[in-house]
């Protein structure tokens, strides 16, 4: 039986700040290695506190193992997965704002044929970054997700 993913880790410093400062999915909990740089621990504590995201102090160890050992640069944070939708949900909700979902002048991105997992990736995070409120893609065009 396939359990459900329910968070994600996103680890380094620039990804994790940028989510920090522009996303706007739930952050669950911000990891800071207990022997990261002080004033590092303290620009990345204050951008978690302005959005009200716990905070714990771990040994770096707990970390590598959170990122299977990826190069975290001391900081990871669980986030809320990204959500996905068909297309014509996509429309229901910009068409009819009072349903939960984007605002309607929200700004998307249109991707074709990306097929390479890394580029998809890249794509996907700097689209975020900037506060791009989602992609849009064929499926059988695009590496799997998840």
């Amino acid at each position: 039986m396939r359990s459900e993913k329910k968070a994600e880790v996103l680890y380094g410093r620039k990804p994790v700040q940028l989510f920090l400062e522009k996303s706007p999915r739930r952050a669950a909990r911000l990891y800071i290695d207990r022997e990261l740089n002080p004033q590092v621990a303290e620009k990345f504590s204050r951008l978690a506190r302005g959005r009200s995201v716990p905070i714990a102090p771990v040994h770096r160890g707990q970390i590598d193992r959170m990122t299977h050992h990826a190069v975290h640069q001391g900081v990871a944070l669980e986030a809320d997965l990204l959500r996905l939708r068909n297309l014509p949900d996509l429309l229901e909700c910009i068409h009819h704002p009072a349903s939960r979902g984007p605002h309607p002048a929200a700004a998307y991105l249109a991707l074709d044929q990306v097929t390479d997992p890394q580029n998809f990736g890249a794509i996907s995070r700097t689209a975020e970054a900037f506060g791009i409120a989602g992609l849009i893609f064929e499926p059988r065009q695009s590496p799997p997700l998840g």
